[in-house]
């Protein structure tokens, strides 16, 4: 079983092919999505990530969705990306290294003597193998459209 990025292809339904002849372009992609229009988001990182999405998202496969999947996924790590970015003039490296920390949505706190829990996204259980998909509102609908691209009909009585 090969993987792609943490992911198990399989799961994904991404396949690193490469057949896709229709390039998704940055302003296609802020254009749909235009909070990512930031200096925050360097732009080799969205170009880096666009490459790597168009690449992995096969036209053959996801047909008139292709381009959705696409975008969900570059939104995707570009919210990853922000998760991690480090304010400007910050040097400490705890603060550094505490913004590339992982950990999942906070499921508990308590306000007397301040305390959180971390765990895993309460709506992503069911995405086991997934990877990082689990992680971001974008990934978990890229997930979930993966899901029904190249399944066959359904019937919903």
């Amino acid at each position: 079983m090969r993987g792609f990025s943490g992911v198990v292809e399989e799961a994904a339904n991404i396949r690193v092919d490469g057949d896709s002849v229709v390039q998704i372009t940055a302003s296609e992609f802020l254009e749909i999505y235009p909070q990512f229009s930031t200096d925050a988001i360097p732009k080799a990182f969205l170009d880096m990530t666009l490459d790597r999405a168009n690449a992995s998202i096969q036209e053959a496969r996801w047909r008139s969705s292709r381009k959705m999947a696409v975008c969900l996924l570059v939104a995707h790590y570009c919210t990853l990306y922000l998760k991690t970015a480090v304010p400007e003039g910050v040097t400490a490296p705890s603060v550094i290294a505490g913004r590339g920390e992982s950990k999942g949505a906070a499921t508990s706190k308590s306000v007397g003597s301040v305390s959180v829990g971390y765990g895993s996204a309460e709506g992503s259980s069911d995405l086991t193998g997934y990877g990082s998909l689990r992680d971001t509102v974008f990934g978990q609908q890229l997930a979930t459209m993966a899901r029904m691209v190249g399944a066959g009909m359904v019937v919903i009585r």
